[in-house]
């Protein structure tokens, strides 16, 4: 059975656009405090950057503050106890992390890469835990945050069964694609994620990225360049996707 966040929805849809929040709602971590608060918050002292490659947190970390993206763009990873590295997902400007182990106190569950220029605010663990307490809707954000991360995680779970590892890398394409910008129909990808970051998001091997990549070219569906990936033809694969799950 399809978990709830599945439905009908393309595999690329953001949450956010699948389950819209009301118009006068805050869109972000910051925006969801007083202003007052938000305007310090963007002073040099909560101020941290981080060239292309650095590692924010670690896995296993005991650190428990909350980070916000001003710009740039990180990614969410872990390894397993036998070394293998899995990609969670791409941040962006505008959202957080942290939110976790300032929760529940327990060491960081994975580790944050910076993948380009990024700059982080940095809100303390005590203000944190004061915040949730004191301004409800701080405290609601998060919590919709949280939910956002498990819906995120059964659909992960979903794609595992139900999909071969072709259709989890279509799936990864729409996905990755709510990033871009649309150009006639056409979603062309900065910077696109590598074969090999790709295949750890979804449990295959970068061989079998290579293939599927080659054949969608080859289908006109797909155009590689040396730092952009065009999707020529969402709606296509969104339809190959369907069809795997018997969907009319």
């Amino acid at each position: 059975m399809a978990p709830e966040s599945t439905g009908n929805r393309q595999f690329g849809e953001s949450d956010r656009a699948q389950h819209p929040t009301p118009s006068n709602a805050p869109s972000t971590l910051l925006e969801a405090l007083p202003e007052s608060i938000s305007q310090s918050l963007k002073t040099k002292q909560f101020t941290l950057k981080f060239p292309a490659g650095a590692q924010i947190l670690r896995q296993e970390d005991s650190s428990k503050d909350v980070f916000f993206i001003n710009y740039g763009k990180v990614l969410v990873t872990l390894y397993t106890e036998r070394g293998d590295k899995l990609s969670f997902a791409e941040m962006h400007a505008g959202q957080s992390f942290g939110e976790l182990s300032a929760i529940d106190l327990k060491s960081r569950s994975a580790n944050v890469l910076a993948l380009e220029e990024t700059s982080l605010t940095r809100i303390k663990h005590a203000s944190f835990e004061s915040w949730i307490r004191s301004y409800p809707e701080f405290a609601h954000f998060v919590m919709r945050q949280m939910t956002a991360m498990i819906r995120r995680q059964q659909n992960s779970m979903y794609e595992l069964s139900a999909l071969d590892g072709i259709h989890r890398i279509y799936a990864e394409l729409l996905r990755i694609s709510k990033n871009g910008r649309i150009n006639n129909g056409r979603i062309i990808i900065n910077n696109p994620p590598t074969h090999a970051e790709i295949a750890s998001r979804i449990h295959s091997h970068r061989e079998a990225v290579s293939r599927t990549y080659r054949a969608l070219i080859k289908d006109g569906l797909l155009e590689k360049h040396s730092k952009q990936l065009i999707i020529t033809q969402p709606d296509a694969l969104q339809r190959r996707i369907d069809k795997r799950l018997n969907r009319k």
